[in-house]
């Protein structure tokens, strides 16, 4: 369940982007922030979030590409650098999971290939 809430503030990340974009009121600016902040306290150890069945998106990049777009929508403020101490943090530990035989980041963590996938 923690990798879909996680993917689900990924989202409304993306939203509240281009709402403050696109409105210039600033309840979407307070509402990215907390986004960033959840998930900044959401990344584990290693650099990933959580994942479950549904949510493989997360080592694909969709939080990740969330905070990217924050920091370059909004480079001035002072949550840009949690995002990118998280961007980086995250980078490292794709960078470890793609240390394997194939040079691939896997399905999951030891899955790489999606396993209910039929050629």
């Amino acid at each position: 369940m923690k990798g879909r809430y996680v993917r689900r503030v990924a989202d409304l990340l993306l939203a509240d982007i281009e709402l403050q974009r696109l409105t210039n009121e600033s309840c979407y600016m307070e509402s990215a922030r907390r986004m960033v902040e959840i998930l900044q306290a959401e990344q584990g150890a290693d650099g990933l979030w959580p994942t479950d069945g549904y949510s493989r998106m997360v080592l694909q990049g969709v939080p990740p590409a969330a905070l990217a777009l924050y920091c370059r929508n909004f480079p001035e403020t002072g949550v840009t650098k949690i995002a990118l101490s998280v961007l980086q943090k995250w980078t490292s530990g794709i960078k470890a999971l793609s240390r394997n035989p194939f040079g691939i980041v896997p399905f999951a963590k030891d899955v790489f290939f999606c396993p209910r996938f039929k050629p």
